[in-house]
């Protein structure tokens, strides 16, 4: 084996490499005599001497103060002073690494030094290690390289180790906010400490910034203290005591850290109110931190009134955009719809405006899955690839789920199937399964499906689905539903197929949401049924996916024959879905001959299809409601085409709205113009968050039984209750040899139907008309009740049931029992949110109409109650919309929960 060089050697030989270099740049001649070879050895030494040089003979300059300026003529200088002390002392390792750190601030000779560099670093230079570190940190991909990403990491730890300064800096930083190390806060704070405790530089002399150094590593060890749950009680109150009194000292930084102590209680009494001041003085000085800081305290009200106008404005004003922690603020305050109104686009501006944690990127990742938007793409994937390497939760999973979304800006399956491996060798079981679909393309469509090349074989995915099976993981049914409606890996076979994917879907999938519905929809493997394809497609959309509001609103033109869906679906959520830009069918930005194919798909919304079963009023309020929902579709650029398409009476009745409501002086004529616009802005900025989403899809969504008023009583009891107790009132019907027997079972029917029991409403409903004994058990009252809930449950297992009402409203007017319905009605209206629905209680009224004396009844129930009935026509939408109002301002009449609390009881005692 060939013995090392002597170290005088080595330099030699280092130093005439650099001095190979050097030769290419434009220096000034060589030094000769003596003293000019003493002014560069001086020169040399008091501009480069390197940190932690046993051989310094001056103070040590740190790497970014060799040149602060960037004046290349000050390089330019060094280089040649570090090349004439170089020259005059080739045995003198200090002027060789003092020669390269001059170079390495000169752009055009950076790269030559690497390989010396390399040399010293391999060697134990201290410096050299920092530099090597500094100059492939940007390329260090620990992901494709981990080799080389493990050796320059080891040269930064072995640097910080030794006390190098700035090595230290980025060892706290990187175990603070992550990168080429995953974060670890109480590895952060020792490397703090190390900063605060920082040993001398070097044997020349103090280093000039040691103290102030020093300062910001104490101020950063005690900070971190007060941020971080690890940390004791004790240490924190000594955190806080340091934080103090850098605080009373006046000094700038602490300002955030000694507010965010007080308002948390960290380290010392929770004091909210003297928190906020501290912000307030923070804002006033220019604090962009302590501005988010109190934008946070603004918008939860905390230490002092809730002013949420006011934290948009303190985090939206450009010279507050460098809080660290804006991002995060605005991407809690805009996506839950709570205080404000969802505006996912602004979050994601905000994302690119202040770049901040890595749970940031995993949110935009997130966004940018049903959002697409000019973004740091470059950024983005390298922050969360990284992120991913050194195991930061949740980045590796983020960054695959939107290579394989349908953003085309990031769609990359062999990128996203590198993640997934990742993931799956670590033990990630989701991971493998996505990584197994992710071998095979067109799973999710109709074009032909491969099997392409990838970390896994045909053996390994059919493992890891056998396995995903067995411990009912529903990515697991679902991949196996793909395979087998494609005839890949499993025998072709459409019924087989919809079982898993149905199966994949209850246990949550919400990919498998989207296929069950397109199953039920197209009919492969099961009958076609428009109910159970929006029983999937509504509970993904409920559970936040785009697509499904997508399809729901494509479905809804074509709701012909169920008429199952509403304008919740048809109007609300495709002006939201504009408005925010999302998803693939209105988010898509570019023209097609003039026109976006969001305006496309919204240009048959207004013309025939479903739109005309719903009274106008009830469409003017879902239009409305959309602008609620996604006040960025109030903006010139979106508002402008998208009224071009709303019919004219349509923006007619939205003006009379807006001058009631919101000071529009114009004549309502539905011109739309710029007050018009104004006005609209005004009245959705005044109304605030569109909350009454979950409220309208619970009323339209499939109800279980019971019924949900039923579920959610304080006396609601267990299902296989209720069930035993239907099996057996059911079987004494056909048992029953005599009336009193037969009465004796409606009782116990009658019992589970005012307890909220679907089925038994149903049987009542069906057989009142016709049975003597059913009309003698049963009220009005309750017949009433029973007859509206199932009609607006709309259920597939109730057939026709509107017929059945005809027959049982024109059975109680016979009887003259038509007051009792009246009074019942109205009684519903106000107990069942989903009867608030005009378009709802207009279907109702549509069956109404076909039995004499209902609507005159409901009319003189409404005249009792001093509620507006238009000419005299209690089914008109004049008076219903009146009885609607009625019902929401007397508040619910508790009619039908009392009577499910008693029948509680009642059906508990059946059980017995």
């Amino acid at each position: 084996m060939k013995m090392p060089l002597p170290r005088r050697l080595a330099v030699r030989a280092f130093t005439a490499f650099l001095l190979a270099g050097v030769s290419t740049l434009a220096v000034h001649a060589e030094a000769t005599t003596d003293e000019e070879k003493a002014a560069a050895v001086k020169a040399c030494d008091l501009g480069a001497t390197s940190p932690l040089d046993p051989d310094g003979k001056a103070p040590p300059v740190h790497l970014g103060e060799l040149n602060p300026t960037f004046d290349m003529a000050v390089t330019e200088k060094l280089i040649t002073a570090c090349r004439d002390a170089a020259l005059a002392f080739p045995d003198e390792q200090r002027f060789a690494i003092q020669l390269a750190r001059a170079m390495y601030m000169d752009f055009k000779s950076a790269d030559v030094v690497v390989p010396t560099l390399q040399r010293f670093a391999d060697n134990g230079h201290v410096e050299a290690q920092y530099m090597m570190y500094r100059s492939r940190a940007s390329k260090l991909d620990p992901m494709r390289n981990p080799t080389e990403a493990n050796k320059m990491m080891n040269y930064l730890r072995n640097a910080a180790e030794a006390g190098h300064a700035l090595a230290i800096a980025e060892m706290r930083n990187l175990r603070r906010f992550g990168g080429l190390l995953k974060r670890d806060h109480m590895e952060a704070i020792r490397w703090a400490e190390r900063w605060a405790d920082l040993p001398s530089q070097g044997p020349g002399g103090e280093w000039g910034h040691q103290k102030e150094f020093q300062e910001v590593g104490k101020l950063y060890a005690a900070a971190m203290r007060i941020f971080f749950k690890e940390v004791s009680p004790e240490d924190k109150k000594k955190a806080f005591e340091t934080i103090k009194a850098m605080y009373d000292a006046g000094n700038s930084m602490a300002v955030d850290v000694y507010g965010i102590a007080l308002r948390d209680g960290s380290g010392v009494e929770k004091q909210p109110e003297a928190a906020r001041a501290v912000f307030e003085r923070g804002v006033a000085a220019g604090n962009s931190s302590a501005a988010v800081e109190l934008a946070r305290m603004l918008i939860s009200g905390e230490g002092g009134p809730r002013d949420v106008k006011r934290a948009i404005d303190l985090l939206t004003t450009k010279s507050m955009h460098y809080g660290p922690q804006r991002a995060e603020v605005i991407a809690k305050l805009f996506l839950p719809n709570e205080l404000v109104a969802r505006d996912p686009r602004r979050v994601i501006q905000a994302m690119q405006d202040t770049p901040g944690t890595i749970e940031d990127y995993i949110t935009l990742a997130g966004l940018l899955q049903d959002y697409q938007a000019k973004v740091n793409k470059t950024g983005l994937i390298e922050k969360l690839s990284l992120a991913a390497a050194v195991g930061e939760p949740g980045a590796g999973m983020a960054l695959a789920q939107l290579k394989l979304s349908q953003n085309s800006d990031f769609r990359d399956e062999a990128g996203a199937r590198e993640l997934l491996a990742l993931l799956a060798r670590d033990g990630d079981k989701d991971a493998r399964l996505m990584l197994a679909a992710a071998h095979f393309s067109n799973l999710d469509s109709t074009s032909q499906t491969r099997l392409t090349s990838g970390p896994m074989s045909e053996a390994d995915i059919r493992a890891a689905i056998t396995e995903g099976v067995a411990a009912n993981n529903p990515r697991a049914f679902l991949l196996q539903g793909q395979l087998t409606r494609k005839g890949v890996l499993f025998p072709q076979d459409d019924e087989a197929a919809t079982k898993l994917i149905v199966k994949a879907a209850e246990l949550g999938n919400i990919d498998a949401m989207l296929m069950a519905g397109k199953a039920y929809d197209d009919g492969l493997g099961v009958p076609k049924d428009p109910r159970q394809r929006l029983r999937f497609w509504r509970e993904a959309a409920r559970r936040g996916s785009v697509q499904a509001q997508e399809q729901l609103a494509s479905a809804f033109t074509f709701d012909f024959g169920a008429r199952v869906m509403n304008l919740l679906e048809g109007i609300t959520v495709p002006i939201a879905l504009y408005g925010n830009g999302a998803g693939r069918r209105y988010g898509d930005q570019t023209n097609i001959m003039g026109m976006q194919p969001a305006m496309m798909a919204m240009s048959g919304m207004f013309t025939g299809g479903r739109i005309s079963d719903f009274p106008r009023k009830a469409i003017v309020a879902a239009v409305m409601d959309g602008f609620q929902w996604a006040p960025a579709g109030l903006s010139e650029e979106k508002l402008v085409p998208l009224a071009k398409i709303l019919p004219q009476d349509i923006r007619a009745d939205i003006e009379k709205i807006l001058k009631a409501e919101a000071g529009f002086s114009g004549d309502p004529q539905g011109y739309f113009g710029p007050d018009a616009r104004a006005a609209l802005r005004k009245w959705a900025e005044a109304k605030g968050p569109f909350n009454g989403r979950q409220q309208q899809v619970a009323a339209v969504a499939p109800q279980a039984n019971p019924s949900p008023a039923a579920s959610s009583s304080p006396s609601a009891l267990p299902a296989a209750t209720v069930s035993a107790v239907r099996d057996k009132a059911f079987a004494l019907v056909p048992a029953a040899k005599n009336d009193a027997q037969r009465t004796a079972a409606i009782r116990q029917i009658n019992a589970l139907a005012r307890y909220g029991d679907q089925p038994a409403r149903w049987v009542i409903m069906r057989n009142y008309h016709q049975s003597t004994l059913l009309r003698a058990a049963v009220t009005p009252a309750e017949l009433t009740r029973y007859n509206l809930d199932i009609l607006v449950s709309n259920l597939a297992e109730t057939p026709k049931a509107d017929f059945e009402f005809i027959f049982n409203l024109t059975e109680m007017y016979k009887k003259d029992r038509s007051k009792g319905f009246a009074g019942a009605f109205v009684g519903a209206v106000r107990d069942d949110p989903r009867l608030q629905d005009l378009s709802a209680l207009m279907e109702i009224a549509k069956h109404m109409q076909f039995s004499p004396g209902a609507c005159d009844a409901v009319a003189s129930a409404a005249r009792q109650l001093k509620v507006s009935v238009s000419n005299d026509d209690g089914c008109s939408e004049g008076s219903l919309d009146a009885l609607i109002a009625y019902a929401k301002k007397a508040g619910p009449a508790n009619i039908e929960t009392k009577a499910r609390e008693t029948a509680a009881a009642e059906v508990a005692k059946l059980a017995q």
